[in-house]
């Protein structure tokens, strides 16, 4: 994919640089170089993904389908902890978590979700974890299963099969997806799951946009949906609202939008309404 100079990306997202004040044009020159070597930054306001990879820094990867994800250590890492973020989630999964249930955890990477609650929540017989990832992180989450012995944790690359699952875990992932909205994905399942569980996810109370992140060995593009319609596109599909949190762990620091500024990320818990 062809790759923008940072002076260009500049200019498109900030006008044209030579219109800034002259101390301020330096600052987004700076933080340029920087937000090329700084895990976890953001930097820019995009419509779209394909706007946001164009800008990224020349000849770096972009997106997550990209390898080495499924092998970083800050992510392997969370398969033995659980976070301050993690307890709603806790809070909400335990009872819902009865003999043979079904969860599908939509980007649960080598199933950290699965090792890390497993330590605080006591899982019942028959239960089916299943983990949607791309196909280099499933292969080493089924390394993984097998190094552990962890039975009831399968892995799958189709979203189809939600179809059925009792609960539908999304943390800290929906903001990645270039493909159909949540809502779309849920309206294309014969029996949609009952229950979702989303967690960190940026959601702004003003006008939707795409951003740009260091992620470590590649920049991923970011989605950041208003928070009453992306609610709303799930109550269309046939869902409630149960409960909303606030994570004050992640935010997305937006340098020159604060306007764009996300201070904390949401996580929400839904069911599914019985329809006559």
């Amino acid at each position: 994919m062809e790759r923008v100079r940072p002076w260009a990306a500049l200019r498109r997202a900030r006008g044209t640089i030579e219109r800034l004040p002259p101390v301020h044009a330096l600052r987004v020159a700076e933080y340029e170089r920087e937000f090329a070597e700084r895990l976890g930054a953001f930097r820019g306001v995009y419509e779209s993904f394909d706007e946001a990879y164009r800008s990224a820094p020349a000849g770096r990867p972009t997106g997550y389908d990209v390898d080495g994800v499924a092998e970083q250590e800050i992510l392997r890492s969370r398969v033995a902890r659980v976070f301050p973020y993690d307890y709603p989630v806790l809070f909400w999964l335990r009872p819902l978590l009865a003999a043979g249930a079904v969860v599908f955890d939509i980007g649960g990477h080598v199933g950290v979700h699965f090792h890390a609650y497993g330590r605080l929540l006591e899982f019942p017989p028959g239960l089916r974890w299943v983990v949607c990832e791309m196909p280099a992180v499933v292969e080493a989450g089924r390394r993984l299963a097998a190094e552990r012995g962890a039975g009831g944790l399968s892995f799958t690359t189709s979203t189809a099969e939600a179809d059925g699952a009792d609960v539908l875990l999304a943390s800290g992932v929906l903001q990645y997806v270039e493909g159909p909205p949540l809502a779309e994905l849920l309206a294309g399942l014969s029996e949609p799951p009952r229950h979702l569980i989303i967690n960190k996810l940026p959601l702004t109370d003003g006008e939707p946009f795409v951003t740009l992140q260091h992620a470590g060995i590649h920049f991923p593009a970011v989605r950041v949906s208003n928070r009453e319609a992306f609610v709303d596109s799930l109550r269309a599909v046939g869902y409630e609202l149960v409960d909303a949190w606030e994570d004050h762990v992640h935010s997305a620091v937006i340098p020159f939008h604060p306007d764009r500024t996300v201070p904390w990320f949401s996580g929400l818990c839904l069911r599914r309404v019985d329809r006559a």
